[in-house]
């Protein structure tokens, strides 16, 4: 039973076959025109009641068990016993005896008293058998209780730890924004440099050693936006790119890049590629040249001597797309069976020895995992302990047929723009200046420098532009206030909308879009590339 204001419905009853016949049953939601004070009294009671009843159903023995629901409404379980029944069967007998006795009248009065006695038996009885049902009800509504609060109790618990983890989230995407523009910002500096390097009149062997310069730079600042966007590697979200590569050439810059490490234990590093393996295909450099590095790197650090081996071999073909598996076998100290198992784990190193004698944070094969699974392959390894081990992965790559195309995209060369551009760099770090400006100065364009958001504004207002580069974080007035101003002072006075470009080491997703938000066109990670550069003024031009 239920209450509404004053009333008292039914939300679910018991019926009979006789009841159905007769169509005198309860439906739900039926209105109960005959509630008693003590049903009513039920509802605002913290223990069950009882009584005897009538009504148009008949004669009862009731039990009312008020029940509070988790949301706070109380309803009431209710248990009826029909006395009626069992009152005219013991009266059509008992009628009956005293007419089929009228002659045996000293037979009468005992049987009076047996009726009388079997009557009072009859109801101590269901009397006591009332109580006991009552009881049961009682105690599950107890044990109801005890669960709720349990329930609640493990809810409390669930919140705290929900927003125990959330503050731990902030802080880490806040620690990951943080080192992110810390650790990219000098590294756009020395990226900046080798590119303005490269158009100058160098030496064969500076050329090399720049070449080895540039892919460190660019394979470290690889490594470093992996390590800082680590909940993409957890989530596995990681983007990739699908660009042409020349597969040979990446991996001579790698043995290249390494040779130095080879010369004091005099060990042999050499690759073998199958003459079926296509020299250009499409696919991620930085991504596949980031494993091998990892596994050729790791190579060396446990070989003292003998030789490393980076070998490629083609699996199978599919239309365009072929499988590559590539190896990386050394003859160094080798792993054993329980070390292999913790190989691919964060965090985790083969034991803890090797991590005091040659470091390392035991990420790097985790990372290199997630990567190779990223480009629809695998990894693993083979290992004999003090022999060798041989560190294999495979990638889905499809095959390049544009050669000219990837001759051209290995040494980018700074050319004039055929039309020039009106430029403000707004950037408060000099070394950052010196670059972008000597990049866009060699391109043909002008450009005029602004040391943080408030001067830039102010050039603004002065000078129609064409793009401004806009450093996000500068002092006095940041980036993102000096767009919003910006984009107030068009639409007052009624100015085309301005391309605005940010230059930021701050690449996570939910920096991105907050830039493009409050008013920004595009960003221009630091450090950046010249042909990203070169693409961006492309875009503007077109």
């Amino acid at each position: 039973m239920v209450k509404k204001d004053t009333k008292v419905y039914f939300t679910s009853c018991s019926t009979n076959l006789d009841e159905i016949k007769k169509n005198n049953f309860v439906t739900y939601w039926t209105y109960y025109d005959e509630a008693s004070e003590i049903m009513i009294k039920a509802f605002e009671s913290d223990y069950p009641l009882y009584e005897t009843t009538t009504d148009k159903w008949g004669e009862f023995r009731s039990v009312f068990v008020p029940y509070k629901k988790i949301n706070g409404e109380i309803v009431l379980l209710c248990a009826d016993y029909d006395y009626s029944k069992v009152n005219n069967t013991i009266y059509s007998s008992t009628k009956t005896t005293i007419l089929k006795g009228f002659f045996f009248i000293f037979l009468a009065f005992p049987m009076f008293f047996s009726v009388y006695y079997l009557q009072r038996k009859s109801s101590k009885y269901l009397e006591m058998k009332i109580n006991e049902r009552m009881q049961e009800l009682t105690d599950e509504i107890v044990e109801r209780k005890s669960v709720e609060a349990e329930l609640k109790k493990s809810y409390t618990q669930l919140e705290d730890l929900a927003i125990k983890a959330n503050a731990a989230s902030q802080a880490k995407s806040s620690f990951l924004a943080t080192m992110s523009h810390e650790i990219r910002t000098p590294m756009n500096g020395i990226i900046g440099m080798i590119n303005i390097l490269k158009q100058s009149e160098l030496t064969i062997e500076q050329k090399d050693s720049l070449s080895i310069i540039d892919f460190s730079a660019n394979n470290l600042l690889a490594i470093v936006n992996d390590i800082l966007d680590f909940s993409k590697i957890e989530s596995g979200q990681i983007e990739l790119e699908n660009i042409p590569l020349d597969l040979y050439k990446g991996i001579d810059d790698i043995i290249k890049l390494l040779s130095f490490k080879t010369t004091d234990n005099n060990i042999a590093l050499k690759r073998e590629i199958e003459s079926d393996v296509p020299r250009f295909i499409i696919g991620d450099p930085v991504r596949i040249n980031q494993i091998v590095l990892n596994l050729t790197n790791n190579a060396l650090k446990f070989t003292e001597n003998g030789s490393v081996s980076i070998k490629i071999e083609k699996l199978d073909a599919f239309e365009d797309y072929i499988t590559l598996r590539i190896y990386v076998i050394d003859t160094g100290i080798g792993i054993s069976k329980d070390g292999m198992d913790k190989l691919f784990k964060e965090f985790s190193q083969a034991n803890s020895q090797i991590t005091r004698k040659y470091g390392g944070t035991g990420l790097g094969l985790a990372i290199s995992k997630r990567l190779a699974e990223q480009m629809g392959g695998e990894i693993g390894v083979e290992s004999k302990l003090g022999i060798g081990s041989s560190f294999w992965f495979t990638i889905k790559v499809k095959i390049c047929t544009n050669e000219i195309y990837l001759n051209s995209k290995h040494q980018p060369i700074i050319k004039k723009m055929e039309h020039k551009l009106e430029i403000l760099v707004a950037e408060d770090n000099v070394i950052n200046q010196k670059i972008v400006t000597a990049n866009l100065k060699k391109m043909g364009h002008k450009v005029d420098v602004a040391q943080n958001g408030k001067i830039a504004v102010d050039m603004f207002k002065l000078k129609n532009y064409d793009i401004i580069l806009m450093d996000v974080q500068m002092p006095e007035m940041n980036g993102i206030e000096a767009t919003q101003l910006i984009r107030i002072i068009e639409e007052n006075e009624n100015r085309n909308p301005i391309f605005i470009a940010a230059m930021t080491a701050n690449v996570l997703k939910e920096d991105i879009e907050h830039y493009l938000k409050i008013g920004m066109n595009t960003y221009l990670s630091k450090p950046f590339k010249v042909d990203e550069l070169v693409n961006l003024l492309n875009k503007i031009q077109k």
